[in-house]
């Protein structure tokens, strides 16, 4: 089974707009008001399952958001275990206008008690013999005390280890950074280009530098390196040497969401197969599809099929 956990999952609420103005009143009819349960890892699961039926979203939600969280991952065919938690559960807002570059708004979260990181912990811990892969997918929320999530990410590094589970980490801040600085094994992280130079401390701005980015990744004991490159395409590192996987043409509406989406396909197809390549295939085609949608993560199986040529 594959298990993608999200840390901070999200109500994503997507507004297709004719105009937007800073100051102005929007009315929005129902018509174009697109609502979602989302978050890294709800999303990778969404697309996962469209290609295996063995996998299991993990993650928190507020004790006043969860029936909705459930009833929506189970409109939204996402298989899901929800651990209830008192914060609430943050939203999150896209706005799109044909045309124009969108707009996000991200909440950071609410502050989350330490409770509810060893609740999620102690799931995992539980889950670990049935798994295949563990994703880890987004960054953590505020913790209610300093410092509660620096070392999550290496607890749950150590567990995968003990377990021998392939870990994949797509995520970013202190807690990813603690992870990385650790040098505990990883089997696989996802970096886009601008959190691998955040990681780094550079700017990633040619193929030279993205390659040299790579080579530098595996020396965090890390087996896999994904380094994504937007509309481009993706890199993937290993002892093996670098390769480029090129995306398809494609006529972008949003991009929300791509990242996740070639996350869920990659871990689906390499679950399956067993072909790092072949899965990346997969991972770069559904995040191209998923670009030509505006809700996030939502392109089926044939869509990505259709792509991957």
């Amino acid at each position: 089974m594959l298990l993608f956990v999200t840390p901070n999952p999200c109500i994503e609420r997507t507004y297709l707009l004719d105009d937007f103005a800073c100051g102005n009143v929007h009315r929005v009819p129902a018509a174009k008001v697109l609502l979602n349960a989302g978050g890294k890892g709800i999303n990778a699961t969404r697309i996962a399952a469209q290609i295996t039926s063995k996998v299991l979203s993990l993650s928190w939600a507020g004790s006043e958001q969860k029936a909705w969280f459930a009833a929506q991952l189970q409109r939204e065919g996402v298989p899901h275990e929800l651990l209830e938690s008192a914060a609430s559960t943050r939203t999150c807002i896209n706005i799109l206008r044909a045309g124009h570059p969108k707009t996000e708004i991200v909440e950071a979260g609410f502050p989350l008690p330490d409770a509810s990181g060893a609740a999620l912990l102690a799931r995992i811990k539980v889950l670990l013999p049935q798994l295949s892969l563990l994703a880890i997918c987004g960054s953590y929320p505020p913790a209610q005390n300093d410092g509660a999530w620096d070392d999550h990410l290496q607890e749950i590094a150590r567990m995968a280890a003990a377990q021998r589970v392939p870990l994949l980490v797509d995520s970013k801040g202190a807690p990813f950074r603690s992870l990385l600085e650790s040098r505990l094994p990883l089997w696989a992280i996802k970096p886009n280009t601008d959190e691998a130079a955040e990681l780094l401390g550079h700017p990633i701005t040619t193929p030279e530098a993205e390659r040299e980015a790579v080579k530098v990744l595996l020396n965090y004991n890390v087996e896999n390196i994904i380094l994504s490159c937007g509309k481009r395409g993706a890199y993937l590192g290993n002892a093996d040497g670098i390769q480029f996987f090129a995306a398809p043409a494609i006529n972008e509406v949003s991009a929300v969401g791509s990242g996740d989406s070639l996350v869920g396909a990659f871990c689906a197809q390499w679950h399956t197969s067993g072909d790092l390549a072949l899965a990346l295939q997969w991972g770069v085609a559904a995040g191209a599809a998923n670009a030509m949608q505006h809700k996030s993560a939502f392109c089926t199986k044939a869509d990505i099929e259709t792509l991957l040529p």
